[in-house]
């Protein structure tokens, strides 16, 4: 096998079982393994750690989404677009459903993003900082002004949920009930929800000791 060939099937391995059980349940033998590498240090050659094979995943994907990301937040490459709230929200929610597609590639990559927007502390605004996509920045940074005046952990925080509820109803819709799986209809409910989740998170909640001071200055 050559070499290239040899790293795409640890990529497709790796995604497959990441996809199935999470980064953390799967060993890395059972990956090379899976992609036939008797060379237990291929994974190393090729990714430089099983981070580094995580990330190079993820750029696999985000490439064409972020090319149809790019098309729908700014058609016109203009230099400070300002997409509406319903816009941004296409802008994720629409290249996602293109790259999960049918067959087995876009199941494997529907479940490994599951499981990557489940891990614990996960935070889409510090992953675009690190993954530097331009489709996916701009995304953000348009989602980000329609989100003031919230504070900015609150920001991102929103940012993020929205992101891991459309995957998670992605993921049920396609994976779990594929016969119901409907574009439009989905489409329309996941928008629906991300405007709830940002109607309810919109105004930040008086902290509990200042309200009780409010309430004794009157």
């Amino acid at each position: 096998m050559s070499k290239a060939g040899a790293r795409d099937a640890i990529l497709a391995s790796a995604l497959k079982l990441f996809g199935e059980r999470g980064f953390d349940g799967v060993r890395t033998a059972e990956i090379l393994d899976a992609a036939g590498q008797k060379n237990q240090t291929a994974l190393q050659y090729h990714f430089g750690s099983r981070e580094g094979l995580y990330k190079a995943i993820l750029n696999q994907h985000l490439k064409q989404i972020d090319v149809r990301r790019l098309a729908i937040i700014n058609p016109r490459g203009l230099a400070d677009p300002r997409p509406s709230f319903v816009t941004c929200l296409r802008g994720m929610i629409d290249p996602l459903i293109d790259e999960v597609g049918e067959g087995d590639g876009g199941v494997a990559y529907l479940r490994f993003l599951r499981q990557f927007t489940s891990r614990p502390g996960f935070n889409i605004v510090e992953v675009s900082r690190a993954l530097k996509f331009p489709g996916m920045s701009l995304l953000i940074t348009c989602v980000d002004a329609h989100l003031a005046p919230m504070p900015a952990p609150r920001r991102s925080f929103t940012i993020s949920l929205m992101l891991q509820v459309s995957i998670a109803m992605l993921a049920t819709w396609k994976l779990e009930h594929p016969e119901q799986f409907d574009r439009a209809s989905f489409v329309a409910a996941a928008v629906g929800t991300c405007k709830a989740i940002h109607r309810s998170l919109v105004h930040v909640p008086v902290p509990v000791a200042a309200a009780r001071i409010k309430r004794n200055a009157v």
